[in-house]
């Protein structure tokens, strides 16, 4: 809910269109992951949260010459201005009981699915924490 109402009320097409300092382009670079889903958290960090996304489907091209991965793409099921809750996720075409990936799982290509609905689901997410020396700055 939040992630999208940022989304939706802190930026905009015109020339007051990003509040604040866009601070050497981190606030378009959050903006970007986030609208597709994965919040970055703590930079520096290789975890991103995943949330609400905007579009209904981003793909990136990955560079071969740093990535194993050839894409990584996003999708969002029954995506809309209503449905803006993820009921549950796939990585690769598994099931993803946890509310987050990290860079690597990103950076190694594939899709991510979200499956969105009206209403929270509590359940999905709620009970995976990220291993030990992930998603922490040491």
């Amino acid at each position: 809910k939040w992630t999208r109402a940022i989304c939706d009320r802190a930026y905009g097409p015109d020339v007051m269109g990003l509040v604040g300092n866009e601070d050497e382009g981190q606030m378009s670079a959050w903006y970007v992951l986030a609208a597709m889903g994965m919040h970055p958290v703590c930079p520096g960090d290789n975890v991103y949260i995943l949330t609400s996304p905007v579009f209904s489907k981003v793909e990136i091209a990955l560079d071969k010459r740093y990535y194993k991965g050839d894409r990584f793409t996003v999708i969002a099921h029954d995506n809309s201005d209503r449905n803006i809750y993820i009921q549950r996720a796939k990585l690769n075409g598994k099931e993803l009981n946890r509310a987050w990936i990290t860079h690597d799982e990103v950076v190694n290509g594939g899709t991510l699915e979200f499956y969105m609905g009206e209403t929270p689901n509590k359940e999905w997410g709620a009970t995976e924490l990220p291993p030990a020396g992930v998603g922490t700055r040491n």
